[in-house]
């Protein structure tokens, strides 16, 4: 009976100790989250006192990306459990927040936005290239995009499984019909977004592929869930 009572009192203990990590670990995801935000605001306020449009469209893209990682700890410290994440209620929360409101430049027609996410759980440590992934290349999609031979100017956006370990992030846009090739396309040209599309897929340990089409540009990223998800999984 004294041994019941002192595992008892010793699982007791682990539960409080374990309680009050979480709490403490959910915490450090609100303050972060909240100074993310600051900064967000701090560089709005800096936008609207520029007069230079290039710059203005610089800091809005420093802003979205800020924004990219603010979504994610507050997905973080929302969620229920911190060992796994669903990848696809995360990115639905980055996706509405960054290209919802994008539009075509010349013509300023809305763009068609639409997405088909899996319900997928990934570890902490793949979902922040990830979202950073989706948002840059989300970002660069919206950029491009430019109306269809229909008039239509769309994105779709993607996260499928593939078999039991691997999923595909995959960001399609229209490109104009008179373009020629490679002519408007988010991979055209070698610039920020695209030496941060790479790091994030070797972060990843992924593939990428790029198909430059007529009237379309497609992006797929193919990765491999990470072997602590398998193993909370199997848990």
């Amino acid at each position: 009976r004294a041994m019941t009572r002192r595992l008892s009192e010793q699982d007791r203990r682990s539960e409080e100790d374990l309680q009050e990590k979480t709490t403490l670990l959910r915490e450090v995801h609100h303050r972060v989250k909240n100074n993310l935000q600051l900064i967000s605001s701090m560089m709005n306020m800096q936008i609207r006192t520029t007069e230079s449009d290039e710059a203005k469209r610089l800091l809005r893209r420093v802003q979205d990306r800020v924004m990219a990682l603010s979504a994610i700890h507050r997905y973080l410290y929302l969620a229920r459990k911190l060992s796994l994440v669903r990848a696809d209620k995360l990115l639905e929360d980055i996706i509405q927040q960054l290209i919802i409101v994008g539009t075509v430049d010349e013509t300023r027609q809305q763009v068609k936005i639409s997405t088909e996410f899996d319900e997928i759980e990934i570890s902490p440590d793949q979902s922040v290239p990830l979202s950073l992934l989706a948002a840059e290349a989300s970002m660069n999609a919206v950029k491009y995009c430019g109306l269809s031979e229909e008039g239509e100017a769309w994105i779709n956006i993607a996260l499928k499984r593939i078999g039991e370990d691997d999923v595909c992030l995959s960001i399609v846009n229209s490109l104009p019909a008179e373009t020629g090739e490679n002519a408007g396309s988010p991979m055209a040209k070698t610039g920020l977004g695209s030496r941060l599309i790479d790091s994030f897929v070797s972060q990843l340990g992924g593939s990428l592929e790029i198909n430059d089409l007529p009237g379309r540009f497609e992006l797929h990223v193919t990765f491999a869930l990470s072997e602590e998800h398998e193993e909370e999984r199997a848990a």
